[in-house]
Protein backbone atom coordinates (compact mmCIF):
# COMPACT_ATOMS: atom_id res chain seq x y z
CA UNK A 1 0.00 0.00 0.00
CA UNK A 2 1.27 3.42 -0.91
CA UNK A 3 -0.86 6.54 -0.81
CA UNK A 4 -0.50 10.29 -0.55
CA UNK A 5 -2.60 12.70 1.52
CA UNK A 6 -2.54 16.47 1.06
CA UNK A 7 -1.51 18.45 4.16
CA UNK A 8 -3.90 21.37 4.65
CA UNK A 9 -2.29 24.81 4.46
CA UNK A 10 0.90 23.44 2.89
CA UNK A 11 2.27 22.45 -0.49
CA UNK A 12 3.46 19.15 1.02
CA UNK A 13 1.82 15.74 1.16
CA UNK A 14 2.08 12.80 3.54
CA UNK A 15 3.44 9.67 1.86
CA UNK A 16 2.00 6.64 3.65
CA UNK A 17 3.45 3.24 2.82
CA UNK A 18 3.35 -0.34 4.10
CA UNK A 19 6.52 -2.23 3.17
CA UNK A 20 8.44 -5.43 3.93
CA UNK A 21 11.96 -5.26 5.36
CA UNK A 22 14.20 -8.28 5.83
CA UNK A 23 15.44 -6.88 9.13
CA UNK A 24 18.90 -7.00 10.61
CA UNK A 25 21.27 -4.23 11.61
CA UNK A 26 20.28 -0.68 10.75
CA UNK A 27 23.66 1.03 10.41
CA UNK A 28 22.06 4.48 10.42
CA UNK A 29 20.80 4.19 14.02
CA UNK A 30 22.90 1.19 15.19
CA UNK A 31 19.84 -0.86 16.12
CA UNK A 32 18.78 -4.33 15.08
CA UNK A 33 15.40 -4.31 13.37
CA UNK A 34 12.83 -7.08 13.06
CA UNK A 35 11.98 -8.89 9.82
CA UNK A 36 8.47 -8.08 8.74
CA UNK A 37 6.06 -5.37 7.66
CA UNK A 38 6.40 -1.73 8.59
CA UNK A 39 4.22 1.38 8.27
CA UNK A 40 6.16 4.41 7.07
CA UNK A 41 5.04 8.03 6.86
CA UNK A 42 6.93 11.16 5.78
CA UNK A 43 6.24 14.63 4.43
CA UNK A 44 7.15 15.03 0.77
CA UNK A 45 6.98 17.72 -1.89
CA UNK A 46 5.97 16.40 -5.28
CA UNK A 47 6.96 18.15 -8.50
CA UNK A 48 5.47 16.85 -11.74
CA UNK A 49 7.41 17.73 -14.87
CA UNK A 50 7.03 17.17 -18.60
CA UNK A 51 6.98 13.65 -20.06
CA UNK A 52 5.63 12.10 -16.84
CA UNK A 53 8.69 12.80 -14.69
CA UNK A 54 7.82 13.03 -10.99
CA UNK A 55 10.31 14.34 -8.42
CA UNK A 56 9.69 13.58 -4.76
CA UNK A 57 11.65 15.67 -2.24
CA UNK A 58 11.77 15.10 1.50
CA UNK A 59 13.82 16.24 4.46
CA UNK A 60 16.16 13.94 6.31
CA UNK A 61 14.55 12.67 9.53
CA UNK A 62 11.20 14.14 8.44
CA UNK A 63 9.26 10.92 8.87
CA UNK A 64 8.70 7.95 11.11
CA UNK A 65 8.00 4.26 10.84
CA UNK A 66 6.16 1.75 13.00
CA UNK A 67 6.53 -2.02 13.13
CA UNK A 68 3.32 -3.86 12.21
CA UNK A 69 3.87 -7.60 11.86
CA UNK A 70 6.79 -9.99 12.26
CA UNK A 71 7.08 -12.70 9.59
CA UNK A 72 9.64 -15.31 8.54
CA UNK A 73 9.10 -14.64 4.83
CA UNK A 74 7.25 -12.23 2.59
CA UNK A 75 3.77 -13.29 1.42
CA UNK A 76 0.61 -11.73 0.02
CA UNK A 77 -1.47 -12.98 2.96
CA UNK A 78 0.90 -11.42 5.52
CA UNK A 79 0.99 -8.19 3.49
CA UNK A 80 -2.82 -7.99 3.45
CA UNK A 81 -2.89 -8.50 7.24
CA UNK A 82 -0.26 -5.77 7.67
CA UNK A 83 -2.32 -3.34 5.57
CA UNK A 84 -5.33 -3.99 7.84
CA UNK A 85 -3.16 -3.39 10.91
CA UNK A 86 -1.82 -0.19 9.36
CA UNK A 87 -5.30 1.28 8.95
CA UNK A 88 -5.63 1.39 12.74
CA UNK A 89 -2.17 2.95 13.24
CA UNK A 90 -2.18 5.69 10.59
CA UNK A 91 -3.78 8.35 12.82
CA UNK A 92 -1.26 7.73 15.60
CA UNK A 93 1.71 8.01 13.25
CA UNK A 94 0.21 11.02 11.43
CA UNK A 95 0.02 12.95 14.69
CA UNK A 96 3.64 12.14 15.46
CA UNK A 97 4.94 13.13 12.01
CA UNK A 98 2.98 16.41 11.86
CA UNK A 99 4.01 17.38 15.41
CA UNK A 100 7.63 16.66 14.53
CA UNK A 101 7.43 19.06 11.59
CA UNK A 102 6.23 22.04 13.62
Amino acid sequence: MKKYEKIEGSNKELKIEVFYDKGGMNYFNSKSELRGYWLSMRQVEIERQDRGIVIESFGLMSGAKMFLKEVKKQSQKAYDEAVLLAEGKIEELRGHVLAKAE
